[in-house]
């Protein structure tokens, strides 16, 4: 079963941004797109499937410390984008099921929450 890439509703596919600001993080979120279609599309627990997870974890660190860059979270108009592309780094962290990966995936998790909230104090 697919699921919806959550910021999809928030970003075009040209542009990480739906206001035309571009965060640098096309290229990522498409990587990771691509990451988490090949890791739905794989068994649990086969070889191929615990690759894809850890190239979906890979893309998704990625993702979080780019987005963490204070250059970004220091700027609130970013917020509405930033919590969209976090939204999905986190969404397909929860399919993975290998255990090691999931607890790399929780740490990365943890991190998306600190950005997330940063927004929310700072607003």
């Amino acid at each position: 079963m697919k699921t919806h890439h959550y910021s999809q509703q928030f970003l075009h596919p040209q542009s990480s941004l739906h206001h035309g600001k571009d965060l640098g993080i096309t290229a990522d979120l498409n990587a990771l797109r691509a990451a988490q279609d090949k890791m739905e599309s794989l068994r649990d627990g086969t070889p191929e499937r615990i690759a894809a997870e850890r190239d979906y974890i890979k893309n998704a660190n990625i993702i979080t410390e780019k987005l963490g860059n204070t250059l970004i979270t220091s700027d609130k108009t970013n917020a509405l984008e930033v919590n969209a592309a976090l939204a999905e780094v986190q969404g397909g962290i929860s399919l993975i099921k290998d255990e090691s990966i999931r607890k790399e995936g929780a740490i990365t998790v943890g991190k998306a929450n600190v950005i997330t909230r940063g927004f929310r104090i700072n607003m």
